[in-house]
């Protein structure tokens, strides 16, 4: 198990991983978006399938949840994010509903407190 710890205005939040996932790209820094795709879903079953398999988090999130990604700093709701797929290996990432713009990625979610 990993613990992954954040600190953000002197709040720390842990988080474990419920299951490691070899194909799951998490952090963007030095991204090229020209290196990836756009994944396309049917219908919102297939997005919150994939959402499902591919969460690395324990907290139980719904699609309906909201969350703050700390990159750009907007609210949104969890069903609106963006996956991508890489071109040469094929791993997916669960990415910010701004992707190309802002390079925040699942574990930059937070969130919204009630």
């Amino acid at each position: 198990m990993v613990i992954l710890i954040y600190k953000k205005n002197n709040l720390i939040e842990l988080r474990r991983y419920k299951k490691m996932m070899n194909n799951l790209l998490y952090h963007l820094s030095e991204f090229d978006p020209s290196k990836y795709e756009i994944v396309e879903f049917k219908d919102d079953k297939e997005k919150e399938e994939f959402f499902n398999k591919y969460d690395p988090f324990e907290d139980n999130r719904t699609m309906d949840d909201e969350i703050r990604c700390i990159h750009c700093g907007e609210t949104y709701k969890v069903k609106d994010f963006v996956a991508i797929k890489a071109k040469d290996g094929g791993y997916y990432v669960i990415v910010c509903k701004n992707f190309p713009k802002c390079n925040g990625s699942i574990i930059d979610w937070f969130p919204v407190k009630k």
